[in-house]
């Protein structure tokens, strides 16, 4: 069986909750769009680029087709005809695409009534250019023809149109211009160097021993709440010059948090050092004159009757205690031992102690079992012991 905790309320004790993980799908990236920037020919006025003849098989009185200024104009209809043929959506472009119009080689046909008819091959070479590159991304030679059927013996404009948008097919279907639009590969976050865990240095604290009993009352009057930020949470007092123990959940990534005590008063804590994996923290504070708890270093029993002291939900309800028994001495979770009890806790009670009929501190509370958020009187506590070993502490003496 796998328990994974889980917050079910953020200021307060962890839920355990039975949960399957899933499988996370990465989203498809987008191919990068194109617009026509600039688009030339590299044709001089008066070369030739074609031949006009007549007759039903466009074999009578040949003539040669002459470029002129008139013709170079129509490349101002070419960044239109390229976008309708490759980029009809309304995507911003990303990429840059210039375009050089070299050979063009015309058969035309001169019709009765000024028509014309005829085909025009056209070779294209492509410069593909992102915007934050110096060097091109690609450059493309494509070569193809176009038909515009009949059109006016004055107006040669369509069969130019209609030879680019065959180029921009071409275009499109070239490897090197489908790769240019792959966006580039994400950077890959460089990976980071294996945290070695460094023992914490021994700390010899003035722990009290448990060998005189202490009423309930007593007790709970060296049980804090504990507030950082919006995390709420419980704390015991272990020594009399202002050492707190807690969760780490509890007091997370602030290096401060605000003790208040069961009269009300608060004073500014410190979190000296603090465990993750066994989720333990070790808080300092000024405390007033009270009797910390004594540290009972005797396991607990089967059957054991053990309170709880702690502040559930909120703080109006500081200093709650319950009673129960202890369910099983050692339950392992995750690799981590924990008494189990019946003792009932809730979210807020975290860090608070759990105690023996002698008032001394057997265990912390850190986790309850509540599948669909139904308690069902499964919860578990960190063993002093464990607690004490994780954060170093050893008793003075």
């Amino acid at each position: 069986m796998h328990f994974t905790a889980r917050s079910a309320f953020a200021p307060g004790l962890c839920a355990l909750a039975l949960m399957l993980s899933g499988s996370v799908e990465a989203a498809a990236r987008k191919l990068r769009t194109s617009a026509l920037g600039e688009a030339t020919f590299s044709l001089a006025t008066g070369d030739a680029w074609g031949t006009l003849a007549r007759g039903r098989g466009c074999d009578r009185d040949p003539q040669p087709l002459r470029w002129d200024g008139v013709l170079a104009g129509s490349a101002a209809d070419f960044p239109a005809v390229f976008a309708a043929a490759l980029n009809p959506s309304a995507a911003k472009p990303i990429l840059r695409v210039e375009a050089t119009i070299g050979e063009l080689s015309a058969r035309l046909c001169a019709l009765s009534g000024k028509r014309t008819t005829g085909v025009l091959a056209m070779t294209v070479t492509w410069k593909i250019l992102a915007p934050t590159q110096d060097a091109p991304l690609a450059i493309v030679e494509t070569h193809a023809s176009g038909d515009a059927g009949e059109l006016a013996a004055d107006n040669l404009t369509p069969i130019l149109d209609a030879a680019f948008r065959a180029n921009v097919q071409a275009l499109a279907a070239d490897p090197a211009f489908q790769k240019a639009l792959r966006p580039p590969p994400r950077p890959r976050p460089k990976p980071k160097p294996p945290q070695i865990a460094v023992p914490l240095a021994e700390l010899r604290l003035g722990l009290v021993p448990a060998s005189a009993p202490m009423s309930l009352g007593q007790a709970a009057q060296g049980v804090v709440s504990i507030l950082a930020g919006s995390t709420l949470g419980s704390g015991v007092l272990i020594t009399g010059d202002g050492y707190l123990l807690t969760n780490e959940h509890v007091t997370g990534r602030a290096k401060t948090v605000t003790v208040r005590w069961p009269d009300g008063t608060e004073t500014p804590g410190e979190v000296v050092r603090a465990d993750k994996r066994r989720d333990v923290a070790l808080v300092k504070t000024e405390p007033p004159k009270l009797r910390p708890l004594a540290i009972r270093r005797r396991p607990v029993t089967l059957a054991e009757t053990v309170y709880a002291i702690g502040t559930p939900r909120e703080t109006d309800f500081a200093g709650t205690l319950t009673r129960g028994v202890v369910s099983t001495v050692q339950r392992v979770i995750d690799g981590q031992a924990y008494i189990q009890s019946d003792v009932a806790i809730t979210h807020g009670n975290s860090g608070g102690p759990l105690l023996d009929e002698k008032g001394a501190v057997v265990g912390l509370s850190v986790l309850i079992y509540e599948p669909g958020g139904v308690p069902q009187s499964i919860n578990f506590f960190v063993p002093i012991e464990e607690a004490l070993k994780a954060l170093a502490i050893r008793p003075r003496g």
